[in-house]
């Protein structure tokens, strides 16, 4: 019998089921679980999750897995469009990016339920293309901004450390929960490199300047060689270091991802190549590092003028 036949002929077992959405969301994030996928993966998750049932409550729907329909992701994704997700602060929309990893979240969850036959069939998850745009990059003067923030003053103790800290994400591209895991034991100041856990704990080796190490070298003085965090921040610690720099700068968009942007973009501009570039910043496809690729008009107007024949 073909692999094709056995799938029909237990369809009629996978009708017959319908599972409490939230028993099936349970064994879903058990599953990442054993797989050692990151607290935040799993967050990101519970949060779809979250959503989702405050769709199926406000329309008036059986929370099992019969939800799953393609009839209900389209309704799902038109209600993500027209619901605020914070309508006491005035927020009416949300972002196509945000619209998009709800709806991806879903279809993993839908795959995953079909896989183990706990769905009776896999429905169609329409999931939003996201517009090819620019990443958002820092211009040198407003990396000169953020370095003179009072947060970034090399006078304080704590401007000490911010200021190691953003030097080391500019140089190097991590994301902000591999600097929030990083512990004083994976850095090597003399190599000028640091050892990081990424994405479904892989391995990495990331390299920095002799500045950068500079300003690792000052913060230590002040923090000690005893074991732990290496900026003694959490996740939710660097976010608000971020949005205080942001403020200070005036800047529109301040964050670690587009410090990510920023080193990849220079990396790249710098003539690295993108298989070398992939490895330093843990893609697991080198079609990933292509669109971190971000130029201004004055960059591509240099390139295509150096590039003209008269």
């Amino acid at each position: 019998m073909t692999a094709s036949k056995r799938r029909l002929d237990r369809s009629p077992a996978r009708r017959s089921c319908h599972m409490d959405l939230s028993l099936a969301e349970r064994d879903y994030l058990l599953h990442h679980g054993a797989l050692g996928h990151s607290r935040h993966t799993i967050l990101h998750y519970e949060r779809t999750f979250q959503t989702f049932h405050r769709f199926l409550e406000e329309t008036v729907r059986d929370a099992t897995t019969e939800a799953l329909s393609g009839a209900t992701m389209n309704a799902f994704a038109l209600w993500l469009r027209e619901t605020p997700t914070r309508g006491w602060r005035g927020d009416t929309h949300r972002h196509e990016a945000g619209i998009h990893g709800v709806l991806s979240d879903l279809r993993a969850f839908a795959r995953w339920l079909f896989a183990e036959e706990k769905l009776a069939a896999m429905p169609n998850v329409s999931v939003n293309k996201l517009p090819e745009v620019f990443f958002p990059i820092l211009s040198d003067a407003e990396l000169d901004r953020v370095f003179a923030t009072r947060e970034l003053s090399p006078a304080t103790e704590i401007g000490t450390r911010n200021r190691s800290m953003i030097a080391f994400f500019l140089d190097t591209g991590v994301r902000r929960s591999e600097a929030a895991g990083l512990t004083l034991e994976q850095l090597d100041l003399g190599e000028g490199q640091a050892r990081i856990i990424g994405k479904g704990q892989k391995e990495r080796f990331v390299f920095f300047a002799p500045s950068t190490a500079a300003l690792l070298r000052r913060w230590l003085a002040i923090r000690g060689e005893e074991p732990g965090s290496l900026f003694w921040l959490s996740h939710e610690g660097i976010k608000m270091v971020f949005n205080r720099v942001r403020t200070q700068a005036g800047l529109a968009v301040f964050h670690p991802h587009q410090l990510r942007h920023t080193a990849t973009t220079q990396l790249l501009a710098g003539g690295a190549d993108t298989h070398s570039v992939r490895r330093m910043l843990g893609h697991s496809s080198v079609l990933t590092t292509e669109r971190y690729l971000s130029m201004s008009a004055s960059d591509l107007k240099a390139k295509h003028a150096a590039s003209i024949p008269f």
